[in-house]
């Protein structure tokens, strides 16, 4: 893991940027990011290693309203913490997407989507809303993903990748690298224009609750054995629409997927998923349940 230049958003200020496919290479057609309304569900996990449960400890909704700002002659997007105070602002200038903190003249680069295999990028992270820093990242193999019918570009990291026209799947401003803190950081759920591209394409935009307690209201499941070491069995009594279960590993990349779930019982089966940690997502239209799988030997 590399950093450079810890500072605070305050500093920052005064001073001064789903679903698994076949390796495709980079498209013709650029998906920009958004520039009007969009919405990001970000959250934060704590575990224990090894086999630690995860634990939500945070979640933080972004949100473009459609309102924009000029900043130093150039038309930015301003992007709020949802409901609530401004954030900052982005631009997307062919495919290479800054952004200026809220208090500040000054942008960053925070995502360059013309990056190609083993280029260098200096870009503006987040260890979490309050503390921001300049990060050095090198980009992993480049290749593509298919989102309702279209391929976008995606860039790979250690942790996580970025993909066109929707950010990291760490979170909208967080880090993309191992954490020896014991954390995760994970992009759960964005949307444009009443649209959800990710993790899976569905209509609708993203719901802002991720609460396991008060999804689990909604929505009563088990996964049992857990942990397992071949096979386990989600059983719900509730789905009312077609639904995409994903599975995704403790740095945040997705290693399998069931598609179009609508009975009651669903079997998920180890095949070659090495021992450890992962997420299970369960999304139902806009709605996304979330819970914790325990590989063992």
């Amino acid at each position: 893991m590399k950093k450079l230049l810890f500072v605070s958003t305050a500093v920052l200020g005064l001073t001064i940027s789903l679903s698994l496919t076949v390796a495709h290479g980079q498209t013709s057609i650029y998906y920009p990011f958004p520039d009007s309304i969009a919405t990001w569900v970000n959250a934060e996990y704590t575990y224990t290693p090894p086999f630690g449960p995860p634990i939500l400890t945070s979640v933080t909704n972004y949100c473009m309203y459609g309102s924009d700002t000029i900043i130093n002659v150039n038309s930015y997007s301003k992007i709020h913490f949802c409901g609530g105070a401004y954030k900052g602002a982005t631009r997307d200038v062919s495919g290479k997407v800054y952004f200026v903190p809220k208090d500040s003249l000054n942008e960053f680069l925070l995502y360059d989507f013309t990056a190609q295999q083993g280029d260098s990028l200096k870009v503006y992270n987040e260890y979490n809303p309050n503390s921001a820093f300049l990060a050095d990242l090198q980009a992993g193999y480049v290749d593509s993903v298919l989102i309702n019918g279209n391929y976008r570009t995606r860039i790979n990291f250690d942790v996580g990748a970025w993909i066109e026209g929707i950010g990291s799947t760490t979170g909208l401003f967080a880090e993309n690298w191992v954490n020896v803190s014991n954390w995760i950081h994970d992009l759960n759920c964005m949307s444009e224009n009443d649209t959800t591209l990710y993790p899976t394409f569905s209509t609708g935009q993203c719901s802002l609750t991720l609460n396991l307690n008060e999804d689990k209201n909604n929505l009563t499941y088990s996964i049992f054995p857990n942990p397992f070491s071949t096979q386990t069995t989600l059983q719900t009594d509730n789905l009312l629409h077609s639904a995409t279960l994903t599975v995704d590993n403790c740095f945040g990349q997705q290693v399998k997927q069931i598609k179009n779930i609508s009975g009651q019982t669903v079997v998920l089966s180890r095949d070659n998923l090495p021992s450890g940690l992962y997420f299970v997502r369960l999304t139902e239209e806009n709605k996304i349940y979330t819970d914790k799988l325990i590989i063992t030997d």
